[in-house]
């Protein structure tokens, strides 16, 4: 073979080894690529896989969570609970006129059940923004759709209406009670940074001034008696209520009273410093202090006791509405046998008392005993307390008030002797209604004639008395 057909052979065979390895690496590679695609396909299918399961289990996860957080899967029962549960969060909040109703239910397949309820109130901004932290505090598959908040003239609270949507999961497990456990959706952690946030940028009132405290200052006080002082508060918004506070006190015994009363007992002389603050009951709320300086002394000495006089003798006597012995008038003097008698004429009950020496007597408020029947007149001894003892001298035509204390010479005097009957003038007696109806010269006869045998005896001393309160007679010309 020559060289040219050996080169030429080489050649060919160069050609067809090249061919037959392009065949043989198209084949392999084709293998290696369908090999790799399919490896590429069941990667993804695999990766679907595990995504499905994680998606799964997350969604496991969740509806065990809102299992829990769920209502009960008794609508009934779970309208009920959720209502008094509202109706609960209203009155710690603070808030007055609670109406809490459903408003309808929405079932959706056989997942869950949606409630929801509208919530009416009235209360402060503060305790408005209480009852939705409340709300949203607790981890329930509840939601506030609709506020509503108006402000109520003259009033510092609002009128507030809400609107609540409520799930009930089918899967659920049965309860008989809402389950409260804390949620993660507030942003902050506590309810005065809320409130701080919120209620301090009231959009319904003006911004909250501070309250003017007044009344204090120094003021002076004695040991061991009781010191009051009132002070006195003035706020600028005319619907703040304001509250005292003794936030600074000298003595343990002192009192502040919710009237701003401050009211203490000092036992020791010197200076004593308070605090007393006033604070109103806006939010945030603003507080004025002041200092009261008490400066307490002992008490002067207490002044030299003058010795009083003795009261004046009261007059134990009962004082009569009607004395009778006022219009007691002697009326005659006469003798009876060896005696003198006197007359007594009591005028309001036309009665004629006839008396001798050493009878007693008592007409209204005179009391007495006959000592002595002179011409024309007679003398008794007073039994009243006041002249208790002392003789009293009547005259004819004299009342008994108008009897006159004599003197003690006089009273001791030997007794006259008595005139006899017929010296007594006829003009000495008055006009006193007889038996026969007349008056006049013969009437003293008539009255000797009247009198009892037992009167002449010397032994006896009889009293008479008038009667102290006789009905009131009115006067008629006769018995004047």
């Amino acid at each position: 073979m020559t060289d040219r057909e050996r080169t030429l052979a080489i050649v060919v065979g160069v050609c067809v080894a090249i061919v037959t390895l392009w065949f043989i690496s198209g084949y392999y590679t084709s293998a290696v690529s369908y090999r790799t695609g399919q490896i590429s396909s069941l990667d993804s299918q695999l990766k679907k896989q595990r995504l499905a399961v994680t998606e799964t289990m997350k969604a496991a996860k969740k509806l065990s969570e809102y299992e829990a957080r769920s209502l009960p899967p008794d609508t009934a029962l779970a309208r009920s609970a959720y209502q008094h549960w509202l109706l609960t969060k209203l009155e710690d909040a603070g808030l007055r006129d609670q109406v809490v109703s459903p408003s309808g239910q929405r079932p959706t397949g056989d997942i869950f059940v949606q409630q929801t309820f509208t919530v009416n109130g009235k209360g402060r901004y503060e305790q408005i923004v209480k009852l939705l932290y409340d709300i949203y505090r607790v981890d329930l598959l509840h939601r506030v759709s609709r506020v509503s908040i108006k402000p109520i003239k003259d009033s510092k609270e609002l009128d507030l209406q809400l609107t609540l949507d409520a799930l009930s999961l089918r899967s659920a497990a049965p309860a008989n009670d809402l389950t409260e456990r804390p949620s993660q959706r507030l942003k902050l952690a506590k309810l005065e940074d809320y409130q701080n946030s919120i209620v301090g940028r009231n959009i319904f009132a003006p911004p909250n001034t501070v309250p003017r405290l007044s009344g204090l200052g120094r003021q002076r006080g004695t040991t061991n008696r009781s010191l009051e002082i009132s002070a006195k508060a003035t706020d600028p918004d005319p619907l703040d209520v304001v509250n005292f506070e003794l936030i600074k006190s000298a003595s343990k015994d002192a009192r502040l009273d919710a009237n701003g009363r401050f009211s203490w007992t000092p036992r020791k002389a010197g200076e004593y410093e308070f605090e007393i603050a006033v604070r109103d009951d806006n939010f945030p709320p603003r507080i004025s202090t002041e200092k009261l300086i008490v400066t307490v002394t002992d008490p002067p000495p207490p002044p030299r006791e003058v010795p009083r006089p003795p009261p004046p003798p009261v007059d134990d006597e009962p004082k009569l509405a009607f004395d009778n012995a006022k219009h007691t008038v002697l009326s005659a003097i006469i003798s009876v046998g060896a005696e003198g008698e006197i007359w007594l004429y009591v005028r309001p009950t036309a009665q004629l008392l006839k008396l001798h020496e050493g009878e007693a007597f008592e007409i209204g408020s005179v009391k007495g005993t006959v000592r002595e029947i002179l011409d024309n007149e007679f003398v008794y001894e007073s039994n009243n307390k006041k002249t208790k003892g002392k003789h009293l001298r009547v005259s004819k035509g004299e009342n008994l008030e108008q009897a006159t204390v004599m003197p003690v010479a006089a009273a001791i005097e030997v007794p006259a002797a008595i005139p006899p009957a017929n010296s007594v003038p006829d003009n000495s007696l008055p006009a006193v209604p007889t038996s026969e109806g007349t008056s006049g010269p013969d009437q003293k006869s008539e009255v000797k004639a009247d009198l009892p045998a037992e009167e002449s005896a010397s032994d006896a001393v009889p009293a008479v008395k008038a009667e102290a309160n006789p009905p009131e007679v009115p006067e008629t010309e006769e018995t004047k």
